[in-house]
């Protein structure tokens, strides 16, 4: 009750950590011991904002081990993505389970290389008895953004590496170095390059040009190789010459006259049908939201009504419309309550996007006033999001 009373003092700053706190113990009320998992939504925001023991202890929670033990990877992870890699290296050495503790550690190598701390990584792989992987996973980090010298400098004696000389091709390919892309792709096994080679041909294609297959070939030092970009040059035309079309159904076609903006012919299209009016009356609400709950009134289907009015108050809340958003949910909490899962969702994106635009003590209130510990969780969820920075 004391921290309830604080939080209606006038200068007292809303915490996200205690939000955060508040919706595990909903997590706990709601849930028997012998089925609770990680409580992932909040344990993600609770890593992502630093909040390292609290994420740690949302973890222990769990009684399944394969999701502790993933979920304990996860959290070094962040902390590393985070910046605090020192941090992240400690608790990954504090694990019991080897097999955790070596995967974790391969995490924060990775996380250090996508933040461009390469030296550090490569200290942190030296953590590892078999360094090889996370060596690997750096080098195509390094590989992926072009830095090809690097990562060869990164494998060093380890010897070749598909994994990096694919990265490698990849960003080739991107970069529009075909001849380089298919140099790259033959220091790689013949049996491991099918996908690469065809991302190749399918390249070309997109550029518009195909004709230049036979002229790179030419350039091509390793027969094997060039027996298969040629093959499989053909293999994806008799696949391009060879497609069947397929008529859509009347759902289908609905939906392409929507995505025109032809809503009276795509309502008239699936009336007395089985397809869904919510997707229409979705995609109408963006331009006409009035006609738009009066159409999905139309739909006989539970499930369908009750999806669209959770994805209104999601839209409306988006557009800063709080007050329709509060009417969506109350209309989707008196016609299906939580039958279909739909409404946590809505409760969560309606009480983050209030709380950006109002008064926090406002959508705290209305967050703990929910009916259920699993809509007050993401209420209270949505406004850590808003308070902190929410978790990507």
């Amino acid at each position: 009750m004391a921290l309830v009373v604080a939080w209606l003092l006038p200068g007292f700053r809303i915490s996200d950590r205690k939000l955060l706190r508040e919706a595990v113990r909903e997590y706990e009320k709601s849930t028997a011991p012998s089925e609770r998992v990680v409580f992932w939504d909040v344990f993600c925001q609770q890593a992502a904002q630093g909040y390292y023991d609290d994420a740690m202890t949302t973890v222990q929670l769990s009684h399944n081990d394969r999701d502790t033990q993933y979920a304990l990877v996860t959290l070094v992870k962040i902390r590393a993505t985070n910046g605090d890699a020192p941090g992240a290296i400690g608790t990954a050495r504090s694990y019991s389970n080897s097999e955790t503790r070596i995967k974790a550690i391969e995490e924060i190598v990775t996380a250090q290389a996508e933040l461009g701390d390469i030296r550090g990584a490569r200290e942190t792989a030296s953590l590892l008895a078999d360094r090889r992987h996370a060596l690997e996973s750096i080098a195509v980090v390094q590989a992926s953004k072009g830095d090809l010298p690097g990562a060869r400098e990164t494998i060093g004696t380890a010897g070749q590496s598909n994994r990096v000389l694919d990265a490698a091709a990849r960003y080739q390919v991107k970069a529009g170095d075909f001849e380089g892309a298919l140099k790259t792709a033959q220091e790689i096994y013949p049996a491991n390059i099918a996908n690469l080679l065809l991302e190749i041909d399918d390249a070309l294609r997109e550029r518009g040009e195909r004709r230049r297959v036979r002229e790179l070939a030419a350039h091509m030092t390793k027969p094997e190789v060039v027996h298969l970009f040629l093959e499989y040059d053909q293999i994806r035309q008799s696949d391009l010459q060879n497609i069947h079309t397929i008529e859509p159904n009347i759902c289908e076609r609905s939906y392409f006259l929507v995505e025109k903006h032809e809503f009276a012919g795509a309502y008239a299209m699936v009336e007395k049908t089985k397809c869904g009016y919510s997707i229409l009356a979705v995609k109408q609400y963006a331009t006409d939201p009035a006609e738009a709950e009066q159409s999905l009134g139309h739909s006989s289907d539970p499930m369908d009504v009750c999806f669209g009015w959770t994805a209104f108050a999601e839209a409306a809340a988006a557009n800063g419309n709080i007050t329709d958003a509060l009417r969506f949910v109350d209309t989707a909490q008196h016609l299906c309550g939580e039958r279909y899962g739909y409404l946590f969702g809505a409760v969560q994106q309606v009480a983050r996007q209030w709380t950006i635009r109002g008064n926090a003590r406002k959508v705290v209130k209305w967050a703990r006033a929910r009916p259920s510990s699993g809509q007050r969780e993401r209420a209270l969820l949505g406004v850590a999001e808003a308070v902190g920075h929410a978790h990507p």
